[in-house]
């Protein structure tokens, strides 16, 4: 399995692509990576409904007035929409439920 961090992604995504293709055995050109990258940048992905879940509101499987699935796209940007109390909590139970993992999240300031 591979794991790519959202922050990564954010701060050099072409470099990330190319790690993903090194880890599937795929060689890519550049001129794929520029496609790849512009394809995978937040806001053009919040533009497709594809990813962006506006079909699945559409439906009525996704209520996009409570929340809509996809913000700003901003790293740190939780910080506006928990509490403290709320940031603690949720600390206190991934600890818990993830005692034995070896994925390290970046903390973003």
């Amino acid at each position: 399995m591979y794991f790519v961090l959202y922050e990564d992604m954010k701060n050099d995504s072409k470099q990330e692509i190319k790690k993903l293709a090194n880890f599937l055995e795929k060689d890519l050109s550049d001129a794929q990576i520029n496609i790849l990258a512009n394809h995978c940048a937040f806001d053009n992905m919040k533009d497709n409904d594809r990813v962006n879940y506006s079909r699945q509101v559409a439906s009525g499987v996704f209520d996009a007035n409570i929340s809509k699935f996809m913000r700003k796209g901003k790293v740190g940007d939780w910080k506006n929409h928990f509490t403290v109390n709320q940031s603690e909590k949720f600390d206190e139970l991934y600890r818990e439920k993830t005692v034995d993992w070896t994925l390290e999240f970046k903390c973003a300031l």
